[in-house]
């Protein structure tokens, strides 16, 4: 079954009824000129829009964790007023590591800082790790997302190939780097980026050591030990970064089941010990986090009809944010979100009716358990537990979703969209560059620039600084 999944298949190019081989080859390598561009055009924007938009809240609490400060933090409505500013800007500076010593201190206090946090430590690890080296600036902090994310788009391009070809592999990064919601996680310091380079590169190496094992030529061990060790790390680290990765492993288990049938305990082995290799934190660690972690906030209407509601929407607003409006989204209406789901959901539907109709099953099931699988999963978690953490964030709860739905995409437009292949590909990516660029161009986020403009015209004088909690705008 995974020798159907993997075939490159057939491509006709069909735009009328009848094109000569010259014809077909130009168009063949002009789309594919274009997607090139389109991952091209994906890195620059990272790294021309880097430090264009001042640090928000959570970045500003990584900052505190990344130097082990979050404890020492004091919220200005609990303190007396008036509060000084130069206070807080202590808090961001990280220790001086000069031997082992000090890094063992400064770790263990990192660890501390994390107690009250619902997140697992390897981000934070590798943020403090990075300041140290190169600073403590918008563009320094920024950066380390920035190259995961160009990693991301390489290992996505790994994901498409081994699914669909050369070809697919370039449509599916060309998609993962102009998405406006992957983008926007890209410029920004917290764990939801490298959350989706945990999320290819897994599902990557697992599709891989899948289609070895079905090669009919022999493939030398080494490199079935390596793509099995990608796997295990991919997944431990996942794991580390992000807690509800977890609904990902358990698809990756599902994709396994169905592609290998009995002999799937090849797979879920290096799944399994990726798990496993967590097991020190989620004994040690996970426990203090829960006893102190503030879970309320995830807390739904006590009233049946209220709570399923509140369900529908979340899950209809989340894939409006993931697969169209990106960061965009949480400025716009609750009815546009809507909207902008419901699309996404009859779009996802009709892919997955023309696929089973073409009866591409295995590459349909592939993008599905993916993609699909993993967001009702989450859902149905969210049904158990009576809370509303699949739309928290505007949906990067779930962001490792997006690679899957991308890919379900591409398979779609790749083996069934015939002459409708080429202006789909075209008007997502347009829609995509539009959105991202109008995204860094017309929403400025400078609040803090002004504060500081104002508060250092005179530094003796008190200043009374009013703001909204929901938008920063004073």
């Amino acid at each position: 079954m995974i020798d159907t999944m993997i075939k490159i298949p057939k491509f006709s190019w069909q735009f009328q009824p009848r094109l000569n081989p010259t014809l077909k080859l130009n168009l063949r390598f002009n789309l594919e000129f274009l997607l090139a561009i389109a991952i091209g055009l994906g890195v620059v924007l990272r790294i021309l829009l880097i430090d264009q938009r001042e640090f928000w809240y959570d970045e500003v609490l990584s900052l505190l964790i990344a130097a082990g400060n979050r404890n020492a933090y004091l919220d200005p409505a609990a303190a007396e007023f008036p509060v000084l500013l130069s206070d807080y800007t202590a808090l961001f500076n990280l220790p001086i590591e000069n031997n082992v010593q000090d890094f063992l201190q400064n770790t263990e206090n990192l660890l501390k800082s994390l107690w009250g946090e619902p997140h697992p430590p390897l981000f934070y690890l590798g943020q403090h790790l990075w300041l140290q080296w190169f600073g403590q600036g918008v563009a320094a902090t920024r950066s380390l997302n920035a190259l995961l994310s160009i990693g991301t788009i390489l290992s996505s391009y790994g994901l498409g190939k081994v699914v669909l070809g050369h070809r697919g592999g370039l449509l599916l990064a060309a998609l993962i780097a102009l998405n406006p919601f992957f983008l926007f996680h890209s410029l920004n310091a917290r764990m939801y980026c490298p959350v989706v380079l945990w999320t290819t590169l897994s599902a990557w190496a697992l599709l891989t050591l899948i289609r070895h094992r079905k090669s009919p030529e022999p493939i030398p061990r080494s490199v079935q030990i390596r793509w099995n060790l990608c796997l295990i790390l991919a997944v431990a680290c996942g794991l580390m970064t992000f807690y509800l990765f977890a609904c990902f492993v358990l698809a990756l288990g599902v994709l396994a089941v169905f592609l290998e049938r009995k002999r799937s305990w090849r797979s879920l082995l290096p799944i399994v010990v990726g798990v496993l290799l967590t097991l020190p934190w989620m004994v040690w660690g996970l426990p203090r986090q829960l006893s102190n972690a503030d879970l309320d906030r995830f807390g739904l209407s006590t009233e049946l009809g209220t709570r399923l509601i509140q369900h529908l929407t979340g899950f209809l607003s989340t894939l409006g944010h993931l697969l169209i409006l990106g960061d965009w989204g949480a400025d716009l209406s609750l009815s546009l979100q809507l909207i902008a789901g419901v699309a996404v959901a009859i779009i996802m539907g009709g892919c997955i009716l023309s696929l089973a109709r073409q009866q591409e099953y295995p590459s349909l099931a592939t993008g599905a358990i993916l993609g699909i699988f993993p967001v009702f999963l989450a859902l149905g978690l969210d049904l158990v537990n009576g809370n509303l953490t699949l739309s928290w964030g505007a949906g990067r709860s779930v962001i490792f979703i997006l690679p899957g739905c991308l890919l379900l995409l591409g398979i779609w437009m790749e083996l069934t969209a015939g002459r409708w292949r080429v202006p789909a590909v075209l008007g997502l990516l347009l829609l995509y560059g539009t959105v991202s660029i109008g995204d860094y161009t017309l929403r400025q986020r400078t609040g803090m620039a002004t504060v500081s403009r104002v508060v250092n015209q005179d530094i003796t004088q008190p200043t009374l600084i009013a703001m909204s909690a929901r938008d920063g705008a004073m």
